[in-house]
């Protein structure tokens, strides 16, 4: 699988430990295509540590985003908050599968483009085309993917 920047937007995304171990890995080649991409010999040292976090699997920790308060970043390595080990950079395939199911239980139906400007990653479509995925087209034409399960609105939502 290819990755692409820019990377997938630095936003906080609340996951659990396995999901964390199955997805931080599709997005490490990525993240560190996106830092070498700059260059930092005048840059200021919090920058530089914060560069950090596109290297290595790391969360953030409470007290950061206690509802309606604000608070430094704390970071710790992924390994030593979740108690598990991180896999390597090369993930299983079946991680991109799940990150795709992911995707489209929050923002289905969607064309695998939408999915790949979401995540950064490219050629999601080898992915897709094994999942089962329900089939629609857009009023564009455009094809929309969906999960097989999820229950299709009644008839008077569709029109």
């Amino acid at each position: 699988m290819l990755v692409r920047g820019p990377i997938m937007r630095a936003t906080v995304h609340a996951v659990d430990a396995a999901d964390f171990t199955a997805f931080r890995p599709l997005f490490g080649p990525l993240m560190a295509a996106g830092l070498r991409a700059n260059c930092w010999p005048d840059a200021d040292p919090l920058s530089l540590a914060y560069a950090v976090t596109y290297l290595l699997p790391v969360v953030q920790v409470p007290p950061r985003g206690i509802w309606g308060k604000s608070a430094q970043a704390t970071w710790a390595s992924a390994e030593s908050w979740l108690g598990v080990p991180v896999p390597p950079v090369q993930p299983p395939r079946s991680a991109a599968g799940r990150l795709v199911l992911r995707y489209l239980a929050a923002f289905g139906p969607a064309t695998v483009a939408d999915a790949q400007t979401w995540s950064g990653l490219t050629r999601l479509r080898e992915i897709t085309d094994r999942l089962g995925l329900r089939v629609f087209r857009g009023p564009d034409g455009a094809e929309l993917l969906d999960l097989p399960d999820i229950p299709l609105p009644g008839e008077e939502a569709r029109s």
